[in-house]
């Protein structure tokens, strides 16, 4: 009875991506950059961590750039050999100056994979407001940005809850527009 749920489960998802694509959906491939992709550790992390967050939008020319997704993908993989050099935990966050929830979801999608997304609201959206208007040096708000940012996380367990918290937090870069984020990714 078990291998028959693997089975059915597997011929449901073939049937999904057959329907989906015949339909005119298309299906979204993970960035692959030099035989390597960044793929979340799926784990709560205590302590220092280092977070690469990529902020952008489906209304943006420059975000749409054919070139964009592998630059992204390199930077994930080379804040994340930051994070390691400096024996930090390492997070990859995106963020979609959008409305329509779907409609950013099928853009960051193009990026590869994040360890957390935030989507909608467009310029109100949290992350917006986190990530470029609480910074008093930015007139106007504007993408793709790519920000490398160190950060402090606390794990404490209690009998009856956890606590997480983000202790500190310091933007070590900015990388505004396609060709700073460009110098990012291609320099080591």
């Amino acid at each position: 009875m078990k291998y028959y749920h693997y089975l059915i489960v597997f011929i449901f998802s073939f049937a999904c991506a057959y329907i989906v694509n015949n339909m005119g959906y298309r299906i979204i491939n993970s960035n692959i950059v030099d035989g390597t992709m960044y793929m979340p550790e799926f784990r709560n992390l205590d302590g220092d961590e280092i977070a690469l967050i990529f902020i952008t939008s489906p209304y943006c020319y420059f975000s749409n750039l054919a070139e964009m997704p592998q630059l992204i993908e390199k930077s994930k993989i080379r804040a994340m050999n930051i994070a390691n050099d400096s024996q930090a935990n390492f997070a990859a966050i995106g963020v979609v100056i959008v409305w329509d929830v779907n409609e950013g979801f099928e853009h960051i999608s193009n990026f590869g994979q994040f360890d957390e997304i935030m989507i909608g609201r467009n310029w109100f959206n949290i992350g917006a407001r986190k990530y470029i208007y609480a910074d008093t040096t930015i007139s106007k708000g504007s993408v793709p940005q790519l920000l490398i940012v160190s950060r402090k996380n606390e794990i404490k367990i209690k009998e009856d809850r956890s606590i997480y918290k983000i202790k500190e937090q310091n933007i070590i870069a900015r990388y505004r527009g396609f060709d700073e984020i460009k110098l990012f990714a291609i320099n080591n």
